[in-house]
């Protein structure tokens, strides 16, 4: 009786019956609750999954070791098979070759080195994400960027010691353009493997369907079709090709500014200059931009369809 007397019972009175009048505070609390189940703010969430990601990387000096030996050998294997090319027209062909070789290594080495990225870690990223401790887009973002310095570092060895080896044009900056457009392919690359990683929580089927996946990207190239006679009806797929734009980038960067080439004396149909080679291949020497320019277009493209099939997954497992 002296408690319902009190001022405490009537400030208790006072607080349920102004939350009862107002009952939108109590829903967008629920609301709220159920809109942000995480236990930290996206800049955290991102920074501790970025730092636990580099800490995983140095956690394999092994790894980071054998792909660095792996780079220098392959480059200086294929330095002394194509070792200082002249300019005549063995040379034409022997070229072209190396500079196709420069995107289907850089390709198949790096595309390999991410395909079970996201397939590893399916289980613990499943667990971890579904209890609330981060977010897929955090998660996805801080694994991508944490490997981004080696997959600069390993196209740009490759690139120094190749280039001079096979004695491609001598000038500063087609040798940096050179070198700008091998990053660029490694990254297209590791993006169409972030993106496969994605479909399967299995890396035996990720491993699997990958090799039907790339080669028929990898034919739109430019170099085993000539690109005006690829069939109608498998036109599209040289869009979604980084051999076809980096293949003829390559070949202009290498080609444009070469005025004479030895013809020989038992060769009747001759080529003279560098852009009769270009137009052998039917590649345009005024796309250089616009290959650079679709470049960027399939390394963003392609992660952010890995990013949305991540989530899919996600979905279906809720």
């Amino acid at each position: 009786m002296r408690f319902e007397t009190s001022s405490h019972h009537a400030a208790i009175k006072d607080t349920i019956a102004t939350e009862n009048a107002n009952p939108s505070i109590i829903d967008f609390g629920e609301t709220l609750a159920h809109k942000s189940p995480y236990k930290a703010s996206w800049l955290s969430q991102f920074s501790t999954l970025l730092q636990r990601s580099f800490v995983s990387i140095m956690r394999e000096p092994l790894v980071v070791k054998v792909r660095t030996f792996q780079t220098v050998f392959v480059a200086l294997l294929l330095g002394l098979v194509y070792l200082q090319q002249d300019l005549d027209q063995e040379g034409i062909q022997n070229i072209t070759g190396v500079l196709f070789l420069f995107c289907t290594n850089m390709t198949f080495q790096n595309l390999f080195a991410v395909i079970n990225v996201f397939c590893e870690e399916s289980l613990v990223f499943m667990r971890e994400h579904f209890n609330g401790c981060y977010r897929v887009d955090t998660y996805y973002l801080s694994k991508m960027i944490a490997e981004v310095p080696f997959f600069i570092f390993i196209p740009m060895l490759f690139t120094l010691i190749l280039y001079w080896m096979i004695g491609l044009y001598s000038s500063a900056s087609a040798f940096f353009t050179c070198m700008a457009l091998v990053v660029l392919v490694t990254n297209v690359a590791t993006s169409f493997g972030y993106m496969v990683s994605c479909l399967s929580g299995n890396v035996e089927i990720v491993i699997t369907i990958v090799g039907p996946l790339i080669m028929p990207l990898m034919v739109m190239g430019g170099f085993y079709i000539n690109v005006m006679s690829i069939p109608v009806y498998f036109i599209w797929l040289q869009y979604l090709s980084w051999f076809k734009y980096a293949n003829e980038a390559l070949n202009i960067n290498q080609w444009i500014n070469i005025d004479s080439i030895e013809c020989g004396t038992n060769n009747r149909s001759c080529i003279r200059t560098g852009e009769e080679v270009l137009d052998q291949f039917n590649f345009k020497k005024d796309n250089m931009g616009f290959d650079i320019g679709l470049l960027f277009v399939l390394i963003f493209g392609y992660r952010l369809i890995g990013y949305l099939l991540l989530l899919l997954r996600t979905r279906k497992s809720n």
